[in-house]
């Protein structure tokens, strides 16, 4: 019985612990004390409109902390958590009348054993303490009896579980066939070949090929449904030629970035740091004569050279020995001098020359960077005046006389994302739009601001073979080509010609999935006879897949015996499961379950 109390405990604390949390966080108990005290029954068994009210309100308080905000039981229901909380209690609820049917039960003694391991009812001594008992209930919406028939409860439906799903077995043979299945290995012989290995005619295809070809893939060049969007656009690239920058202004912007222009000499360095002076100065002579090496000092202090790494370093960021480290030669290894960490070697790696840039080379990223920040600045201001505009009646096309905005149209579509569909703001727009939307400025990503207005629907519609004929040249050309190369690789195959390259993977076994051997490749490697070939195209290449060798699983290594564990537990599992719910269901379906939507909408109604 101690055994069983001590695993019991484990599975109410962290359910109490919970009620405690919501109870504790100012959310308030739910506990309904009017006529209705029930939501339903399973058989004769009531389903408690209070087990359903805190079932629900942990349910809601667990995907508010998932989120990070507050919900509603509205907004919850999209998640269908009123439904899965029901089925939840229904499910208890019917274990519940099972337990009693066959008289499984808790006596009083092991629910006080119970009830005095859980830590969240001791007091500062770390014993039970009956004064937090009541204050942790209170909080949590319980009675003393009500929890405590709780706890008894939930040991029934524990224990019932645990009868069902315990215990369950697979045979031994089902399991060695399946890793004799899992761990069957063998060697493959693939040949890949592609368009290089066939030699196609340089004619380009006739027109009337070209129609056949078009005609038969008439999917893949029909345009989808689109919308017909105008659209007037402003973006500072548009207006840069309008701006005007002195070059005061632009000898003062260099001067305040100097020292982005003028960048000093920088080195590369790695810092090893000793205790005192005497020590590094005798770990750097050992480097000087050859007896160790900067590597295996940083090795032996159980570092790596990530751990060393300085990055790159100015004369002015060492303190000490400034003028003969950035002296030494590549690889040097020099020192020791002072560092606020004690006395260092350093080890050159690079070398960074000093660089400048006049203010005549840098005058072209001044001024595009000034004018850019002008030419946001002055669209802001236009954008209050367009939207302005837009609100007392005027249409796009009267932006473009008025404010110098660009005015088009555009066929949209949501695979579209070019020019200005390129714009993340833009196709957001456009896929929201509506006829019955009026135009109104939104924002770019660049500083630039638009307009939008749907002036319909285009049905899908197919696009001119004289607008795509290069495009369906080279569609033609590659089917063309894919196919020469699968009529190549039957040729192959059949042992009239030989061609490709091969490469030969030995002791494969069925998920040995990577670049090269995909999943299809090894389903159909597998499902051959020694031998045996078959054919795989993959995009534009074709694959020769041919197992030359086939080795059994052997049953007494390492891996199956990790593959025997893994599946034994797999099955256990899935057969415990399954057994669980045909189960539950069958007592369910025996018991028979009434709901009463009137209690559960009143449940409900206490959440808004």
């Amino acid at each position: 019985m101690a055994m069983r109390s001590k695993s019991l405990s484990k599975v109410f604390s962290w359910v109490l612990l919970t009620l405690l949390v919501v109870g504790l966080a100012g959310f308030g108990a739910v506990n309904f004390t009017g006529s209705v005290t029930s939501i339903g029954t399973v058989g004769e068994k009531d389903i408690s409109t209070n087990t359903y009210a805190r079932a629900l309100q942990n349910e809601l308080r667990a995907l508010e902390a998932q989120f990070g905000q507050t919900l509603t039981l509205e907004q919850a229901s999209v998640f269908g958590v009123q439904q899965r909380v029901l089925s939840q209690v229904v499910l208890q609820t019917a274990l519940e009348a099972e337990a009693d049917r066959i008289g499984l039960s808790v006596g009083d003694a092991d629910v006080a054993k119970e009830l005095q391991n859980i830590p969240a009812f001791a007091g500062p001594d770390g014993q039970f303490s009956r004064d937090n008992y009541r204050f942790a209930l209170q909080n949590a919406g319980y009675s003393e009896a009500e929890f405590e028939e709780t706890i008894r409860a939930e040991t029934a439906r524990t224990l019932l579980q645990a009868g069902v799903i315990s215990g369950n077995a697979v045979p031994d043979a089902m399991i060695d066939q399946l890793v004799s299945y899992y761990l069957e290995a063998r060697t493959l012989e693939l040949t890949t070949l592609t368009g290089d290995d066939v030699v196609l005619t340089t004619a380009l295809p006739t027109d009337a090929e070209l129609q056949a070809h078009y005609d038969e893939n008439i999917n893949q060049y029909t345009q989808p449904e689109r919308k017909k969007i105008t659209y007037a656009i402003l973006t500072p690239e548009m207006i840069m030629d309008q701006i005007e920058i002195s070059d005061e202004t632009l000898q003062s912007a260099y001067d305040a970035r100097r020292d982005e222009f003028e960048q000093p000499e920088r080195l590369l360095l790695d810092r090893l740091v000793f205790a005192n002076a005497e020590v590094a100065a005798e770990k750097l002579a050992e480097i000087s004569s050859g007896q160790s090496t900067f590597e295996s000092l940083v090795t032996a202090r159980g570092l790596s050279l990530l751990d060393v790494d300085m990055g790159d370093v100015t004369r002015s960021d060492l303190s000490d020995g400034a003028d003969a480290v950035f002296a030494a030669n590549l690889d040097d290894v020099v020192g020791p001098f002072n560092t606020d960490l004690g006395p260092a070697l350093y080890r050159v790696n690079g070398v960074i020359d000093a660089q400048t840039t006049t203010f005549d080379e840098a005058r072209d990223i001044l001024f595009a960077d000034l004018a850019a920040d002008r030419a946001r600045s002055q669209i802001e201001t236009t954008a209050l005046a367009v939207d302005d505009a837009l609100a007392a009646g005027a249409t796009l096309e009267e932006l473009k006389s008025e404010f110098g905005m660009q005015v088009d149209i555009v066929l949209y579509h949501s695979g579209l994302s070019e020019d200005v569909t390129g714009y993340p703001a833009f196709r957001q727009a456009a896929q929201s739009v509506t006829v019955d939307d009026f135009p109104a400025v939104d924002y770019l990503s660049d500083g630039g601001i638009f307009a939008i207005r749907m002036d319909g629907i285009e049905p899908p519609a197919p696009m001119p073979l004289d607008e795509i004929r290069e495009d369906v040249t080279n569609d033609l050309t590659r089917a063309k080509t894919l196919q020469a190369v699968q009529t190549l690789a039957q040729s192959v195959v059949d042992g009239t010609e030989m061609a490709g390259s091969v490469e030969v993977f030995e002791n494969v076994v069925r998920n040995d999935v990577g670049q090269i051997l995909t999943g299809d490749i090894l389903d159909a490697a597998f499902d051959l006879d020694l031998g045996a070939t078959t054919i795989l195209t993959q995009g534009d290449r074709v694959i020769i897949v041919k197992p030359t060798a086939i080795t059994p699983a052997d049953l007494t290594t390492d891996r199956a015996a990790e593959a025997r564990s893994a599946i034994e537990q797999e099955f256990a599992t899935t057969l415990s499961n399954d057994l669980f719910n045909v189960y539950a269901t069958q007592i369910q379906n025996r018991l028979g379950i009434e709901l009463n939507q009137q209690a559960i909408t009143a449940v409900h109604a206490n959440f808004q």
